[in-house]
């Protein structure tokens, strides 16, 4: 028996990010197609770690870059990477919803003003 009294047997072993498991098994058109764990979307957006920098801005926004060794304590989210390292992410709430925002605000003021009539 596992912690709290679940059963140890209901849980997948724990494996490395990405490592791959097995091949689909209910398709069988699919059936040579592996399958591999998952791993963060951060970190897979990364082609080249060693080169990149990742500017997402989506409903959030985040800026990431790959650093190979444990920085000293800083403002910055530290997430493990694939292969070793860490990406430091500078992710804050200014994305596509602020700039929607923005947009929608500047709208309602043009339209309920005469500064652009």
């Amino acid at each position: 028996m596992g912690d709290r009294f679940t059963p140890t047997t209901c849980f997948p072993p724990a494996v490395d990010a990405c490592t791959v498991v097995g091949p689909v098994k209910k398709l069988t058109r699919l059936a040579r197609i592996p399958v591999s764990v998952a791993c963060g979307d951060n970190q897979a957006s990364f082609a080249d770690p060693q080169s990149s920098i990742l500017i997402n801005v989506v409903t959030g926004g985040q800026i990431s870059v790959f650093v190979p060794d444990l920085p000293r304590p800083q403002t910055l989210d530290l997430r493990p990477f694939l292969s070793g390292g860490y990406l430091l992410v500078g992710a804050g709430l200014c994305g596509g919803r602020s700039y929607r925002a923005l947009h929608d605000s500047v709208q309602q003021i043009g339209e309920l003003s005469s500064v652009w009539r």
